[in-house]
């Protein structure tokens, strides 16, 4: 159940067992929910998130950058932001995606 008290789409990450790894707390917020994992490779820690955004919300660039963070310097985050890009093959976009992407993934 989501925090806001209605049902919504939720995140998981499926792993090997044979991955060494461990589970980071869920995150559920009412703008997005975030499932994460932390796996060990020879260069240290690496985070795979898997991200749920519910569509009434719009995530805002400060609410992106603060989620990001929380994940650390190496980090894969996937799943349905529920955002809109021209990168991602849509005519509509939100301004606050634009904003924190275009200059992070030239």
């Amino acid at each position: 159940m989501h925090p806001d008290g209605t049902a919504y789409g939720d995140t998981a990450v499926i792993i090997r067992n044979s991955i060494k790894h461990h589970e980071v707390d869920k995150s559920q917020q009412e703008h997005i929910e975030a499932t994460s994992l932390v796996i060990q490779d020879r260069h240290g820690p690496f985070t795979i998130t898997a991200i749920y955004s519910p569509p009434k919300h719009v995530i805002k660039e400060n609410q992106f950058s603060q989620l990001f963070q929380s994940l650390g310097h190496r980090f894969i985050a996937g799943g349905y932001f529920n955002a809109k890009h021209p990168n991602w093959g849509l005519d509509l976009q939100h301004p606050e995606v634009e904003n924190y992407i275009n200059p992070r993934c030239p």
